[in-house]
């Protein structure tokens, strides 16, 4: 007697990750039958990628798989590529509903093997906007199968150059160039990246370097001089070789508001209401602290008494000069003679015109 029942099981994981080209690996699982009368399989089929080899120990027709037994499945990866491939197992049979089926998925790594020589680089000691000389490491592939170069790239104060080609040969080798160029006082890390096919996916050139800064030099500020008792007064003030934590100084001594550097080029700065209450000559200067620095020249600042101006009132003697027949008609003018001088701001005379409008 023949019959149908629940479609069987199929426990099956075959996932192949990071799988280096030309290795095998395989996985294996099951296919049982839940059902209540036995498993009549016509076939189990792989269709996919040939890199994929599927097999099995189930019974095939006319053998049956009886209730509650089971059979292995196992799916044997080998890849020849670099990538992702994926296939599909199916099984025909007696259950519903039928077919059922499995997936199957690989990825690949190629069988190369990325070294770097050396593995670390430490520069010297470099002011700070200028460049190190340049230093190198090698990029070897000791493996077995072509390196395949995906990206190279670094951040922050560590540029680099480099000559490596997109495909590695086996036993090739390419450079990286890197230089330091710090922006900062004290001691910066960094790395070179490299992005790879391998199984590691990537490596890294470590680098580490110091940043000493330069002595500063002013070569302008942007206001020279107030009056005594002005406000808070910002002052911009340009020069080379500033950087984060130099300060500025009055006479001396830091200001305690407000420095901000700008590049290396510029600091803006507040002058406390304070330091501008008696007239005078100060000096600025910039002060960049140890490792390297030390204090720029100075430029004056003036502080100058304020100029009050007065109104004072004048005595006006007014008289009045009278005349007949000066012939005069609307919008014309005569001139006329005064019996004594008209004073006009510290001058005199006796003679105007006058007009009849």
């Amino acid at each position: 007697m023949n019959g149908t029942g629940l479609a069987p099981q199929v426990q099956l994981y075959a996932n192949f990750y990071g799988q280096v080209i030309g290795t095998p690996s395989t996985q294996t699982g099951t296919l049982t039958n839940v059902g209540q009368a036995p498993l009549l399989i016509s076939g189990i089929v792989y269709a996919g990628p040939t890199d994929f080899v599927e097999s099995n120990n189930c019974p095939i027709a006319p053998n049956t798989l009886a209730v509650q037994a089971s059979c292995t499945i196992s799916v044997t990866y080998t890849p020849t590529f670099v990538g992702s491939e994926s296939g599909t197992i199916t099984f025909n049979d007696n259950a519903l509903p039928s077919p059922q089926t499995a997936s199957v998925f690989g990825s690949s790594v190629s069988a190369a093997v990325p070294t770097l020589t050396p593995s670390s680089l430490t520069f010297p000691t470099v002011l700070i906007g200028q460049s190190s000389t340049p230093q190198t490491a090698t990029l070897t592939n000791a493996g077995t199968g072509p390196l395949g170069v995906e990206s190279i790239y670094s951040y922050g104060d560590f540029p680099e150059t480099n000559n490596c080609p997109g495909s590695l040969a086996v036993g090739a080798s390419c450079t990286l160039t890197v230089t330091f160029t710090p922006s900062q006082l004290g001691q910066e890390y960094g790395y070179v990246y490299i992005n790879t096919d391998n199984a590691y996916n990537n490596i890294s050139l470590s680098m580490t370097g110091t940043g000493q800064a330069p002595v500063p030099t002013i070569t302008s500020l942007s206001l020279t001089s107030v009056p005594a008792g002005s406000g808070d007064t910002q002052v911009t003030i340009t020069g080379t070789g500033f950087v984060n934590g130099s300060q500025v100084l009055w006479n001396g001594v830091a200001l305690p508001c407000c420095g901000y550097e700008s590049g290396n080029t510029q600091i803006y700065v507040t002058v406390p209401a304070a330091n501008l209450t008696i007239a005078g000559t100060y000096q600025i200067s910039v002060f960049t602290p140890t490792p390297g620095g030390g204090t720029s020249n100075s430029l004056p600042f003036i502080v100058y008494a304020p100029i009050n101006y007065a109104v004072k009132s004048a005595k006006y003697d007014y008289r009045a000069i009278t005349g007949t027949n000066l012939g005069l008609y609307p919008y014309s003018s005569a001139q006329i003679t005064s019996p004594f001088s008209i004073q006009f701001g510290g001058g005199s005379r006796v003679d105007r015109w006058t007009n009849n409008t």
